[in-house]
């Protein structure tokens, strides 16, 4: 009988504790993204940080823009000549669709030519981030003039790891079928360029 009300009570205690202790769920790292829409899953951060690339991600995404597809290269054949990351937004009003794509890489980078249509200053100010230009022209497999940045790095570092740009639309592939954003909207997209913390879903 004490036996078998010792194992009550045991029971009783156990099912208490189970409802006392609240169910975890890991959180994602807040980047400070204005707009809810833009902000990566947990998914998507998993597939950026697999790059092995340090994540930065713009902080201001115009309204109605989502992130639409994210793109790794974990080998050094990529056509960026390094390790690279593709993440792609996009905004789809009725018919029209716009896009834009924040880009990274490791390495092989080079010079971009000087806009004969159009170019507007990148000045990232109190940022970690260099310098730049965001040019109109035909660039990558555009067929009509678009928006490309030039390569900007962490200039706290003596040798950057990685380098970061502002894609426009029908640069890449991934990027066609879609038109841009105003020069200025994308100008103020690439000069809000932050680093995202580490997402680990192993810790809440």
């Amino acid at each position: 009988m004490k036996s078998t009300l010792a194992c009550v009570i045991c029971l009783l205690a156990c099912v208490r504790m189970t409802q006392s202790v609240p169910k975890v769920q890991a959180q994602l790292p807040d980047p400070g993204l204005g707009n809810a829409m833009s902000q990566p899953t947990a998914r998507q951060l998993l597939a950026l940080q697999a790059s092995g690339l340090r994540l930065a991600l713009p902080s201001f995404v115009p309204e109605g823009f989502r992130l639409n597809q994210v793109l790794t290269t974990t080998r050094r054949s990529s056509r960026l000549g390094g390790y690279a990351y593709t993440a792609i937004y996009e905004k789809v009003t009725g018919a029209q669709t716009q896009c834009f794509a924040i880009e990274a890489t490791s390495g092989g980078i080079g010079d971009l030519p000087q806009s004969q249509i159009a170019s507007y200053p990148i000045n990232i100010k109190a940022s970690q981030f260099s310098q730049g230009s965001l040019e109109f022209d035909l660039y990558g497999k555009s067929t009509t003039p678009t928006l490309l940045s030039s390569w900007l790095s962490d200039i706290t570092m003596a040798a950057p790891a990685a380098f970061y740009r502002f894609t426009g639309a029908g640069v890449i592939p991934d990027l066609a079928q879609c038109s841009n954003l105003s020069p200025q909207e994308a100008v103020t997209v690439i000069e809000s360029l932050r680093y995202v913390p580490v997402f680990n879903p192993a810790i809440p």
